[in-house]
């Protein structure tokens, strides 16, 4: 949804204090989670917890904007980095960090320089908590470029039942699989505007579900994989994640 002149640039305030000395674009990459998470005060993280954020006229929802202006910024500081960077070594046989306690890596799928992990946490997690968790074994939720690179997803989910959970739609079958890395910058034209990469890759290619993205309930700004008749695919929806959680999440790690 559009905002105003006064709103926008209360938000960029808020991101350049988060962003302040943040360091190198390594560092900043490196844990956009703590950085961006900065924006969020306690009363509405524990308001996201509970799922009574409002759409409309909430000084959380604008905690909320500010919080994916921040990860728009960290995104693009990222995409730089990484074209400047040029290609990453090979990621075969490489050992990863363990990640959190109690998050269970289902499948790894290690292509070229790239290493992509299905984990299952022990509970469901909203985005930014599998964003964090994601940090903690040396990635970031996954962007998906091509075609080719979901068929790569495709394979590890293969190896990963666990990652899906059926949920309660009458008369449908309907699938919540893991947490990806798009988000929908807080100026994005509802419903399909303004939609990003966390790790700053191109939004080059899209792989909606039938009817997705429609920001059912206004505040569904974060990307997840949702199938429709069977758990196994690697099609998208838009989710409000404050009440639509997975206890899934697929992680990219560049080596």
């Amino acid at each position: 949804m559009r905002m105003g002149r006064a709103r926008a640039l209360v938000l960029a305030t808020g991101v350049a204090a988060a962003l302040a000395g943040a360091g190198s674009a390594q560092e900043i990459c490196a844990d956009p989670a703590t950085r961006c998470g900065e924006t969020l005060s306690t009363e509405c993280l524990n308001r996201l917890g509970a799922g009574t954020v409002e759409a409309e006229g909430d000084a959380c929802a604008v905690e909320l904007d500010r919080y994916r202006d921040c990860l728009a910024e960290v995104a693009e500081t990222c995409g730089a980095a990484r074209a400047a960077a040029g290609s990453p070594q090979s990621a075969t046989a490489t050992t990863l960090p363990p990640g959190p306690p109690g998050h269970e890596v289902l499948a790894r799928r290690d292509v070229g320089g790239v290493s992509y992990l299905v984990v299952k946490a022990p509970e469901p997690l909203r985005w930014d908590e599998a964003l964090e968790a994601s940090q903690q074994f040396g990635g970031l939720l996954a962007s998906i470029g091509d075609a080719a690179e979901a068929s790569e997803i495709l394979v590890a989910l293969r190896r990963a039942p666990g990652a899906f959970r059926r949920i309660p739609i009458p008369l449908k079958r309907v699938y919540v699989g893991p947490w990806i890395g798009g988000f929908q910058k807080s100026d994005g034209q509802e419903p399909d505007g303004g939609w990003t990469w966390i790790d700053g890759a191109p939004w080059s290619y899209e792989n909606w579900a039938e009817g997705e993205p429609n920001n059912l309930g206004f505040k569904e700004d974060y990307a997840l994989i949702y199938c429709e008749r069977a758990p196994l695919c690697v099609e998208w929806n838009d989710a409000d994640s404050s009440l639509l959680r997975s206890a899934s999440y697929v992680v990219k790690v560049r080596r």
